[in-house]
């Protein structure tokens, strides 16, 4: 297999079974024999475990997050840990909701060569090009490098937050690279919804139960209901008094 011919999402449900599993298994000898640095990225979550220990206490004494767990294990990675996309910074209260889970974000090309986006990467972050399929692709295959040695990501499935778009702050379309990516790999997903206006008591985060895609599923299909399981959490939090952002940062 060639990096040109790894499939992204949807294009995996044209697959019969068999041919899926000889894909994956194809799929997976490729990544693997891809550059990574396992020790660096060990060392990355090393480092975000240790500022998450430091700011989540000031920042949960400071904005007193609601935050509500409908399980209180969370299993072995692999992972890929999904939420709605509001604010550039929605990593803060995600963490609230998988504490001691180090996770790897994929950050916009934007960020690269800017300061932020070399603090991003001492903690595990990797830059995306988003703007061609090319890029996207080798997005793609970074974050199966991650998944495929057992560690966990997190991505927003929405692919841009909703202010840059004007929305109402509801969950918007979902992209279906994650789920494409959990049932290649085995990842569990772990669904999350946060209203991040980062007012004081009014900000809610919601973590759902964590659920696999398997190979016999379809991934449209899955992408779909992991958008309503997303959709039902950001529900819960609205009926315990979140509010809605109705104006841009």
């Amino acid at each position: 297999m060639k990096i040109q011919e790894v499939l992204k999402g949807p294009e995996l449900d044209d697959l019969t079974l068999s041919e899926k599993i000889q894909y994956c298994k194809e799929l997976k000898e490729l990544v693997l024999s891809l550059p990574f640095d396992e020790k660096e990225a060990k060392l990355c979550e090393e480092r975000y475990l240790t500022l998450l220990d430091i700011c989540l206490p000031i920042f949960k004494t400071i904005f007193r997050p609601n935050i509500n767990f409908h399980t209180t294990e969370l299993p072995k990675g692999p992972n890929i840990v999904i939420c709605n996309h509001l604010d550039s910074y929605d990593q803060i209260p995600l963490s609230c909701a998988v504490p001691k889970l180090p996770l790897h974000y994929m950050i916009a090309e934007s960020f690269e060569g800017t300061l932020k986006g070399q603090q991003y990467k001492k903690l595990g972050a990797f830059v995306v090009d988003r703007n061609s399929d090319e890029g996207k692709r080798l997005g793609y295959i970074e974050a199966l490098k991650y998944l495929f040695r057992g560690f966990s990501v997190a991505l927003m499935p929405e692919g841009h937050r909703w202010i840059v778009y004007g929305s109402d702050g509801t969950v918007q379309k979902f992209h279906s690279g994650f789920a494409s990516m959990a049932q290649l790999t085995g990842a569990n997903v772990i669904p999350n919804a946060i209203n991040n206006d980062f007012r004081i008591g009014k900000l809610y985060v919601n973590r759902g139960v964590p659920f696999k895609i398997n190979l016999e599923d379809k991934v449209i299909d899955k992408t779909n209901e992991s958008h309503q399981i997303v959709t039902d959490l950001w529900q819960e939090n609205r009926n315990k008094g979140a509010l809605i952002r109705t104006k841009k940062r």
